[in-house]
C-alpha cells in the first residue's frame, strides 16, 4: 500500500479484532468445531487474526506510515434469520463448498446450533448482531530504502 500511494497520501484500513467480538462468525466457528470441521473453523476465524491495534500500529509504522490513528468501532449488522444468513455467509467464504457438501441433516443441525447460540440477537426480522472493527488512518511517510 505504501508503495502505490502518492507522496503524503492517506490510507484507511479496517481490520477485525478477535472473533469473539463478532458473535455471528464466532458462533459459526464454534458450531463447525462441534461438527469436527476444525480446518473449516480455522478458515472461518482467519480474518479475525489481525485485530490487535498495537500490532497494527507497529506494522504500519514499520511500513513507513506516519500520523497513524487507530480506533475501535462497533456496528450493528442486521441479517436475515440464520437459516438464510448462515448458508449465505458461508457460501461467500473459502469453506462454502465444504458447507454445501454436508448432508442436509448436518447442515440443518449446524444452522440450528448457530440459531440457538444467537438467540439473544434474534429479532422479528432475523438477527441483529454487533460487528467490531479497528479503523486505521495513516499518511505515507517519506519513502525509505528497503532491503
Amino acid at each position: 500500500m505504501h508503495r502505490v500511494l502518492e507522496p503524503a497520501g492517506w490510507v484507511g484500513l479496517c481490520v477485525w479484532p478477535s472473533i469473539e467480538h463478532s458473535p455471528f462468525q464466532y458462533e459459526i466457528g464454534k458450531a463447525l468445531r462441534r461438527y469436527g470441521r476444525n480446518m473449516a473453523a480455522e478458515k472461518m476465524e482467519a480474518p479475525f487474526d489481525f485485530g490487535d491495534a498495537n500490532e497494527l500500529s507497529t506494522l504500519m509504522s514499520e511500513a513507513g506510515f506516519i500520523e497513524i490513528d487507530i480506533w475501535a468501532a462497533v456496528e450493528t449488522i442486521s441479517n436475515p434469520p440464520p437459516e438464510v444468513s448462515v448458508p449465505a455467509l458461508l457460501a461467500g467464504t473459502p469453506i462454502g463448498s465444504l458447507f454445501s457438501k454436508l448432508s442436509d441433516r448436518s447442515r440443518n443441525a449446524l444452522i440450528e446450533d448457530v440459531s440457538q447460540a444467537l438467540e439473544p440477537y434474534t429479532t422479528k426480522d432475523g438477527l441483529t448482531v454487533p460487528q467490531a472493527a479497528h479503523i486505521a488512518l495513516a499518511r505515507k511517510g517519506q519513502d525509505v530504502a528497503r532491503n
